[in-house]
């Protein structure tokens, strides 16, 4: 009898730690504590405020990517990458488009 020959290398096994998702977890909370505590107590102008709130939330959302949703880890992280670059233009594309249809759109009315 010929054994078969099988190409299927042992899986390597990784240990995480629960440090990464303890210390993603503490940015998390301090930029989201960051983000009430201009909200409430600094009296910024508007344009500097919203400029604040919105970087918060866009490093929120990166950190969370990174940490949570390990999205730079593996092979396929480029194509997350650019997956997510592509849903992030559609979804201004679509929202700004609308918003320049209905402001602009003054044909027949």
């Amino acid at each position: 009898m010929a054994k078969k020959k099988t190409n299927q290398q042992p899986q390597q096994q990784r240990k995480e730690s629960p440090m990464g998702h303890i210390i993603g977890f503490a940015l998390s909370l301090i930029m989201t504590f960051a983000a009430l505590y201009a909200t409430i107590s600094i009296d910024l102008p508007k344009p500097i405020f919203l400029t604040v709130i919105i970087g918060l939330a866009i490093a929120q959302a990166l950190l969370q990517l990174m940490m949570f949703m390990h999205l730079n880890e593996g092979t396929a992280a480029k194509y997350q990458i650019w997956t997510i670059i592509y849903a992030v233009f559609v979804a201004l594309v679509t929202v700004l488009g609308t918003i320049w249809i209905m402001l602009y759109n003054m044909t027949g009315h």
